[in-house]
């Protein structure tokens, strides 16, 4: 197999590389990108395009592949938590037919950040998380939330001592997925999860400072 690989420079785009190298299946990789990469293979071809707009002059040399990794993505500077956690939720709170991908991006940029996005720039394309997370791609502080309530039940001077580590294999590890996940917490816990173990870590890594 003969593959066109894009955005090699980046940290999907070098993962994607290595693979393509080791991959028996893989004769040669031919890596389109505006900057060389410090990579070199007996199958790895570097082809230098500085603007990816203006292919005119290289066509000839994208025939003849089988297949192509398109991992150039737009850089994460000036990117913030609030930016991504709007644009996850912005493009799927509605019905997916209304939604104007770079409306949504571009609207949630201008608000949140403090860059300015610049046009056809379609930053949704490399947020790769939109497509397996979805909407769920900031849930991650309600795990925090179970952890540490999970957490509260150990002994944080002998993590092994007692009888919470046994528990924690038997109700959890070893259950898996073979019941809904709220089920393994609830069972562990012997009730539902709740904010209090939330709570303390929040005033004990946050503490208020005092008010002059």
């Amino acid at each position: 197999m003969r593959v066109i690989l894009t955005g090699v420079t980046g940290m999907v785009g070098e993962g994607v590389l290595l693979e393509c190298l080791e991959n028996d299946s893989v004769e040669k990789v031919l890596a389109v990108s505006r900057k060389p990469t410090d990579h070199t293979h007996p199958k790895l071809e570097q082809l230098l395009v500085p603007d990816f707009r203006k292919t005119t002059d290289v066509e000839a040399k994208l025939t003849g592949y089988d297949a192509c990794f398109y991992c150039a993505g737009v850089s994460s500077v000036g990117m913030s938590e609030a930016d991504y956690t709007a644009i996850s939720y912005d493009i799927y709170k509605g019905n997916p037919k209304d939604v104007d991908l770079d409306a949504v991006t571009t609207g949630d940029q201008k608000r949140y950040s403090h860059t300015v996005p610049l046009p056809g720039s379609h930053l949704y394309a490399s947020f790769g998380h939109l497509a397996g997370y979805s909407s769920a791609y900031y849930t991650y502080l309600w795990d925090k939330v179970i952890a540490e309530d999970l957490f509260q039940q150990f002994d944080t001077a002998n993590l092994l001592g007692g009888t919470a580590a046994m528990r924690y294999r038997r109700a959890v590890l070893e259950t898996g997925g073979s019941v809904p996940a709220n089920d393994l917490v609830k069972d562990f816990l012997g009730r539902p999860q709740n904010m209090q173990a939330f709570q303390k870590w929040m005033a004990e890594e946050f503490p208020s400072e005092p008010r002059p």
